[in-house]
């Protein structure tokens, strides 16, 4: 609690004046005088210090003195007539510092490791730009406390947070949506009820936004998201992992096809639901988040190029099984309707393939086998 003081010669008349005493402090025109209290906040480009309870105004001479005081010290301050700060006479640190892991915390209380302390009601929780509720504390953060002279906490701060972002702006993909929160680079977070939704320049509503688009998101300093800038079509790279007949999905995440959509591999078309597993792509998404294009690097089951060199290590009724000498790669490769084979520089063997011969496979444009020139002969096969 801060109280008033005046300078000790006029304390001392005061006193040997009585009731005179009070009303001399109480019109105090042509004096000084002193407080003495705990600083609760300081604002300096302000020019303002609030000491329990009361706001004061420094002097402008005043404020390099008082840039040298740390926060929620015990200061006696000198006032002039209109009641400005004009002068630090003493100031007394006698606040600590605990840092430590946050095990427990509630209203009233927090426990630092294993010491526990009051919360004091107005102790303000801050994590970068933005002040949190004591239920919104994840437990284990990292955190410093500032103590007053009872031991209580005056102020804490977070210092790692798994749950929060480490700033309060994010940029990523949109993986999950709810009408009142939503996931974005890994953090579930809430969503304002006045947030505002940006794209191509025009505001859109909150509804419009759908999951696995790119954005820009704004935290407020509750760590809501207040605002949302959807970015435009983005290029992926990446492994494929699933593919179904609407949907596709790089590595972890499972993009929409787009109704036009597009699956190419070199100078062929494939159908959605036939893109192998374990393929390398680019994929093209439209402004929806939606997989617009996808265009296979390597396939799975089909070569590169358009020749492959192997030895034919099964034949189907309407495939034929190629490994490679150099990789051991193994592919199952489907059969033209028509296909030719050659044998030795003639054609004498057309529509014979061989187990266990080398050949040089040649595939349409289809990814099938249209052309095949063998080499050493093993068992045959007819079809």
């Amino acid at each position: 609690m801060s109280h008033w003081k005046l300078p000790l010669s006029l304390a001392a008349a005061a006193a040997l004046a009585g009731t005179a005493g009070t009303a001399f402090a109480a019109n105090h025109a042509n004096t000084e005088l002193f407080l003495t209290g705990r600083i609760q906040a300081m604002n300096l480009v302000r020019g303002t210090i609030r000491i329990d309870g009361r706001t004061l105004t420094v002097a402008p001479n005043s404020i390099k003195s008082l840039s040298k005081v740390d926060g929620h010290s015990q200061v006696d301050l000198k006032l002039n007539r209109n009641d400005d700060v004009i002068g630090v006479i003493r100031a007394s640190e006698q606040a600590t510092r605990q840092t430590g892991p946050i095990t427990a915390i509630s209203s009233s209380s927090i426990t630092i490791g294993s010491n526990t302390y009051t919360l004091l009601p107005n102790a303000p929780i801050r994590y970068h730009e933005y002040t949190l509720t004591p239920s919104q504390v994840p437990l284990n953060t990292e955190a410093t406390v500032q103590l007053d002279n009872a031991g209580n906490v005056v102020t804490v701060r977070l210092h790692s947070d798994s749950n929060l972002p480490n700033h309060p702006v994010l940029k990523g993909q949109i993986t999950a949506l709810t009408a009142n929160s939503m996931t974005i680079d890994g953090y579930t977070l809430p969503v304002s009820s006045h947030v505002v939704v940006r794209k191509d320049d025009r505001t859109i509503a909150y509804s419009a936004v759908a999951a696995n688009q790119n954005a820009i998101v704004h935290l407020n300093r509750a760590g809501a998201v207040n605002f949302i800038v959807l970015q435009n079509q983005k290029m992926l790279k990446g492994t494929i992992s699933a593919d179904t007949s609407s949907s596709l999905t790089i590595g972890t995440h499972t993009y929409t096809y787009a109704p036009n959509a597009q699956i190419r591999y070199r100078d062929y078309t494939l159908n959605r639901s036939e893109v192998p597993t374990g393929s390398e792509a680019i994929v093209k998404l439209n402004a929806m988040g939606q997989a617009q294009q996808v265009i296979l690097q390597t396939d799975a089951n089909l070569p590169s190029q358009e020749e492959v060199s192997g030895t034919i290590s099964a034949v189907g009724t309407s495939s034929i099984a190629v490994t490679r000498a150099t990789s051991s790669t193994s592919y199952q490769l489907p059969l033209a309707s028509s296909f030719d084979v050659s044998y030795q520089g003639t054609n004498s063997l057309t529509n014979t393939v061989t187990t266990g011969e080398t050949a040089n496979v040649h595939l349409n444009k289809s990814g099938q086998v249209d052309r095949l020139t063998i080499g050493i002969s093993g068992s045959v096969s007819k079809h």
